[in-house]
C-alpha cells in the first residue's frame, strides 16, 4: 500500500505541485520519507470483499464504506524499528474543507524519521511532518514530530526512552506557535525539559 501510494504521487501531478508549492517539492525529500498520494486506485486493486479488504478496514485505512481514509491526502508512512510501517499521516491537498490532517483512527502509531533519534546527538521535534520536512530541507535532519497531537505519542516517548540514554545531548522543540507543551514535559530556560 505504502509502494502504491509513492508510485501514484509520483504519476500523478498533485502531490508533487502541491509540495513544491510549499517548498517541499526535492527529490531527496520524497525518497526519504516515502511521500505517497491517495487518490483512490488502491480500492480499485482490491477485491470487493475478503480477508485483505477486511484488513484493512481494520486498520482503518479503508472506511466501512470500503473508501479510502486518506483519499485526496499525500501520505507519509510512520514506522517503528521493530515493526516497520505501523501508522500513517495523510494531509489532505485538495480545499474541500475537508479535515487538512488525518491519522489512523486509533492511537497514533510509529514515529517519523526515527532514524535520527538513533544516530545524531540532538533531537529536533517539531508540530507535523510537514514540519518536519521543512527543517529538513533547511539542513536540520535530526528532526521528528509529534504529528499534530500536542503531546508525546506512545512510540515516540518509547524511542526518546531507548536511545536518549546513549548519546544525546539536547533534544529541542520547534513550533509555530506554543498553545500549550506536551503532556510530560515542563518549561526550562529557553526549551522543553523532560520530567524527570
Amino acid at each position: 500500500m505504502v509502494e502504491l501510494y509513492a508510485s501514484r504521487f509520483r504519476e500523478v501531478p498533485q502531490g508533487q505541485e502541491y509540495l513544491t508549492s510549499r517548498g517541499l517539492g526535492s527529490r531527496e525529500i520524497v525518497e526519504a520519507f516515502k511521500v505517497g498520494l491517495c487518490d483512490g486506485s488502491l480500492r480499485s486493486t482490491l477485491p470487493e470483499s475478503g480477508p485483505l479488504s477486511e484488513a484493512l478496514r481494520q486498520l482503518g485505512v479503508l472506511n466501512a464504506q470500503g473508501k479510502e481514509h486518506f483519499l485526496g491526502c499525500l501520505v507519509v508512512p510512520l514506522e517503528h524499528p521493530d515493526h516497520g510501517v505501523v501508522g500513517l499521516y495523510g494531509r489532505r491537498i485538495e480545499g474541500d474543507g475537508s479535515e487538512r490532517h488525518m491519522l489512523l483512527p486509533g492511537e497514533l502509531r510509529g514515529v517519523l524519521n526515527w532514524q535520527a533519534l538513533q544516530s545524531s546527538p540532538r533531537v529536533v521535534l517539531v508540530e507535523g511532518p510537514l514540519d518536519a520536512l521543512s527543517m529538513w530541507v533547511a539542513g536540520v535532519k535530526e528532526v521528528t514530530c509529534l504529528c499534530g497531537t500536542g503531546q508525546l505519542p506512545r512510540d515516540l516517548k518509547a524511542l526518546l526512552t531507548r536511545y536518549a540514554v546513549r548519546k544525546w545531548s539536547s533534544v529541542s522543540m520547534a513550533r509555530r506557535r506554543l498553545r500549550r507543551r506536551p503532556r510530560g514535559w515542563r518549561s526550562g530556560p529557553g526549551r522543553w525539559r523532560r520530567r524527570p
